[in-house]
């Protein structure tokens, strides 16, 4: 598969795993380290709380634009699409090519089921979204829980964490800590608004960088038409900029069944 081809694919299934709800199932460990001071205890649960009311109102539908900017190995992508997402277990999404805007792939979630339709080779893959290897798919893995909650309008925080520091710039400028047995965690709150996430593999020392800006509001949810994501050591960086994104309002998600009855169409199921 080219590389534009595979980049345009790694987008859409980006999407497809991150189109859908997923916050922390496990109880965290909120209580602070014995190290922090009780205003830095205090300062880091109030923090956490900011975290938990943006997850806990993550938008229950959203309707978008994008443009999707990228570099693997060198190789540098564009491509556009339009996402609509309704928290209840549907979204479509399509990607074309930027220049020629030609369609190159649309992605379907139906409740537990996965359909990635490729027009040029009139084929439909059928996946399944507890089994999906993003891996097959992009040739790069990538933690689908963490992504599909930075992308509906959450911020996604590593399971089983411990509050480990807290760190105070000038201004009103956080960094929150976290920890578990396999990563550290740092979010810097600007004002109270997360701006940036840092993910450490503590066994490899790998990074991985999350930018977030131009958020807005609707009702209660928050929403970020700015994600940039960057990791170093595998090549990889992408950024994704909506235009105009629409929040919890009624959508209508376009269904795979009527592609799936057009002739000439192969199915093939992966999971």
């Amino acid at each position: 598969m080219g590389i534009i081809k595979k980049a345009c694919v790694a987008g859409a299934v980006l999407f497809s795993l991150v189109l859908n709800t997923a916050c922390v199932t496990t109880q965290p460990d909120k209580s602070p380290g014995e190290k922090l001071q009780a205003e830095d205890r205090e300062k880091a649960v109030e923090l956490l709380n900011i975290l938990d009311e943006i997850n806990q109102f993550s938008p229950d539908t959203i309707n978008s634009s994008f443009i999707a900017d990228g570099d693997r190995a060198g190789k540098k992508f564009r491509v556009e699409g339009r996402a609509v997402y309704d928290k209840k277990g549907y979204y479509y999404v399509t990607l074309m090519d930027y220049v020629f805007r030609s369609p190159i792939i649309e992605a379907y979630r139906d409740g537990e089921a996965l359909y990635f339709y490729y027009p040029a080779e009139k084929q439909i893959l059928v996946d399944d979204i507890n089994k999906i290897d993003f891996y097959d798919y992009s040739g790069f893995r990538a933690d689908f829980r963490f992504m599909q909650t930075l992308f509906t309008g959450g911020i996604p925080v590593i399971n089983d964490y411990r509050i480990s520091k807290l760190l105070r710039e000038k201004g009103n400028c956080y960094y929150l800590i976290l920890e578990n047995d396999e990563f550290y965690q740092n979010i810097c709150f600007n004002n109270n608004m997360p701006e940036k996430i840092l993910l450490i593999h503590k066994a490899s020392k790998y990074k991985g960088e999350v930018y977030l800006k131009s958020v807005i509001r609707k009702d209660k949810s928050y929403f970020y038409r700015s994600v940039k994501i960057v990791a170093p050591a595998l090549g990889v960086s992408m950024k994704l900029s909506f235009s105009k994104p629409v929040l919890n309002r009624r959508v209508k998600v376009k269904s795979v069944d009527s592609l799936k009855k057009r002739k000439g169409i192969r199915v093939v199921k992966i999971n």
